[in-house]
């Protein structure tokens, strides 16, 4: 299918953000609207694939979903789930085993939890102090804190404007026993004020690691990382039949709201004239005119390729050659077929470790992800191989209440393990690497469990940092996957700097968003429904949350 000569609008990457803008576009905007992506299918971190074995699907990038990611865009768009984009929520969202005593520590979705009881007494077993601190901050986080985080992941940055949640802390946190000291310390920090026990401290640590990739030592993410911690144990579940039924649903809205998807059609550059967008130049030097260009690739891919040096002013482009990027991991995600689910020796502490839809494989340090992280750093791991100093972390996940995933009486499973950047080793080592490393997660894993023996598994397939790089081509080739740390300088208002964070571009009916933008990275919704605001604010388009009555 060819491109028409000219669209009212045009996406630059078919990714999950470019796809909810595109959604917004097309049904609320009247727009008729063009995407261009580059790869074979549109869909970007939403992404599916059956692998392992015949019949067993993986999510290969995105893997868990919660309800804040997508429940305005859902409310915009109520046949969404219809179409294929449903969250299954099960009873236990997250949990950690301990190797020292197969001990663990249990979280439950909020339906199951209302009143986070469960979780305090899972908590207790090892500190009733933690236990009722936990009981107080979760009915803070219920009535106020998660209030004002939905309201900023909802609702657009204010270019060079410090994002409202972290002021509203700083002014009304000390009321409901929260030190807005906690913004600027480090997660880390934050924990060894709040808890006695090692067990919740490791809890939490894990989970940093694993919800923004990289351990909670590192200052500023003593609040922002705390707060997608506390939202995503309320509310972590999986998508029904795999992450990229989520494209299949927002490209099917897109098309029948008058939008074209092209796939394999690489966009070489913004076309710019008199500092107003003109269109795009495809990789085949097809040019397609546009009034409004939104751009859903990385920021730097945005700045330094799709427009130049010499669009954008130099303060902008110094800025966004240093952008951090080093901060979060690189991993490797592993998937598995297998016979039966993961028996966690833990269940005989609490048996509702086995229902968790995520279980950390830890132990009783809270430094242990701050070690594994400088190895890394340090370049002192070979992928796939255990290392002297001590063994990398995992996190095993498997679907719960889910068939399509797997062949009826089977299971997908998956697993997540942070390694050295991409660039530290060649294609054929990534490689060699994945066999090796495949015999530490089974040996690994058997530690914790009853059953995960080569035994149980049907097969399996290994994305190394390499293929994740390649598969998602505006990545950073250093691989992180959330494309900028999520560091206090790097979230909200700052992301991807405070100039641009509001989605709008120094170039007029020019826009950007996708992971690098407001408010952090993730396979949400929010960064396309905030660009579709601010684009509905100049345009004059349709705004859907005033016709709901919604605050925002």
């Amino acid at each position: 299918m060819m491109p028409d000569a000219k669209y009212d609008a045009i996406v630059v990457g078919g990714g999950n953000k470019g796809l909810i803008t595109a959604m917004y576009l097309t049904k609320y905007g009247g727009m008729k609207t063009g995407v261009f992506e580059i790869r074979h299918e549109a869909g970007g971190g939403w992404s599916s694939e059956e692998c392992a074995a015949p019949g067993f699907v993986a999510n290969v990038h995105s893997t868990a979903h919660c309800s804040y990611y997508h429940d305005l865009m859902w409310k915009d768009f109520p046949d969404f789930e219809e179409r294929g984009g449903k969250l299954l929520l099960p009873e236990c969202s997250v949990g950690i085993v301990f190797e020292e005593d197969d001990s663990c520590i249990v979280f439950h979705n909020e339906k199951y939890d209302p009143t986070w009881e469960k979780g305090a007494a899972s908590v207790a077993r090892f500190s009733r102090r933690d236990a009722e601190f936990l009981l107080k901050f979760g009915k803070v986080w219920d009535e106020w804190l998660y209030p004002e985080f939905h309201r900023w992941i909802w609702n657009p940055a204010i270019a060079n404007k410090p994002d409202g949640f972290f002021q509203k802390i700083i002014q009304e946190g000390p009321k409901h026993g929260i030190d807005p000291g906690w913004i600027n310390k480090s997660l880390m920090q934050v924990c060894d004020e709040i808890f006695e026990s090692d067990e919740i401290k490791c809890a939490i640590l894990r989970g940093s690691y694993s919800w923004w990739g990289a351990p909670g030592h590192i200052q500023g993410t003593g609040m922002s990382i705390l707060a997608v911690i506390m939202a995503s144990v309320r509310a972590t579940g999986f998508i029904r039949g795999g992450t990229h039924s989520m494209a299949h649903a927002a490209q099917k809205i897109i098309v029948e709201n008058g939008g074209k998807i092209f796939t394999k059609q690489g966009v070489d550059k913004i076309l710019v004239e008199n500092e107003k967008v003109k269109g795009i130049r495809l990789m085949d030097k097809t040019e397609v005119e546009a009034d409004l260009v939104v751009s859903s690739v990385s920021p730097q891919y945005l700045c330094l390729n799709l427009l130049g040096e010499d669009i954008l002013p130099p303060s902008i482009i110094t800025k966004i050659k240093a952008l951090c990027i080093y901060a979060s991991a690189c991993g490797w995600w592993c998937h598995w077929a297998v016979h039966e689910p993961p028996r966690y020796k833990a269940a005989a502490f609490d048996a509702d470790v086995d229902r968790c839809a995520f279980v950390g494989l830890g132990d009783k340090d809270p430094w242990t992800p701050s070690r594994e992280f400088w190895r890394r750093k340090l370049g002192r791991e070979y992928p796939g191989a255990p290392v002297v100093e001590g063994e990398p972390l995992t996190w095993s996940h498997h679907v719960v209440g889910d068939s399509t995933y797997a062949p009826a009486g089977k299971y997908s499973l998956g697993n997540e393990l942070y390694t050295c950047s991409v660039d530290q080793f060649t294609e054929k080592e990534w490689a060699r690497a994945e066999s090796k490393l495949a015999e530490y997660i089974v040996n690994k894993w058997s530690k914790y469990t009853h059953n995960m023996t080569w035994d149980n598994v049907i097969g399996y397939d290994i994305d190394s940092p390499w293929d994740i790089t390649r598969r998602l081509h505006h990545i950073p080739e250093i691989g992180t996957w959330n494309l900028l740390d999520c560091v206090l300088s790097q979230v909200g208002w700052n992301r991807p700097i405070p100039e641009i964070s509001d989605h709008r571009m120094p170039v007029k009916g020019l826009y950007g968003t996708g992971s690098g933008w407001h408010p952090v990275g993730f396979g949400m919704s929010t960064a396309g429904y905030n660009c579709y605001k601010v684009i509905s604010e100049d345009y004059g388009l349709r705004k859907p949350w005033q016709e709901a009555g919604r605050e925002y």
